[in-house]
């Protein structure tokens, strides 16, 4: 399996009930490009370069690049759709 098809099982496993954060993205193969950048996720970085920050995690760039899920019942339309 990928890495990008298990981010986008993971985002859709969760539910924004469950009160974590990735259930409020709807991530797909169609915005993966877009929203989630690699590189920053697989280097080293500085500790104190603040101005990077925001892409060092998953989570973060989920969150500054990401689309809004709107229902459940749209997210799980899409992954039935994906499968």
């Amino acid at each position: 399996m990928s890495y990008r098809s298990a981010a986008i099982d993971m985002v859709d496993a969760d539910s924004p009930w469950s009160g974590s954060y990735l259930g409020y993205h709807s991530l797909t193969n169609e915005n993966f490009a877009k929203t989630i950048d690699l590189a920053p996720l697989l280097r080293e970085f500085d500790p104190s370069d603040l101005k990077g920050a925001k892409d060092r995690f998953f989570v973060t760039q989920l969150a500054y690049k990401g689309e809004r899920a709107t229902e459940e019942r749209a997210m799980l339309e899409r992954r039935t759709g994906q499968a």
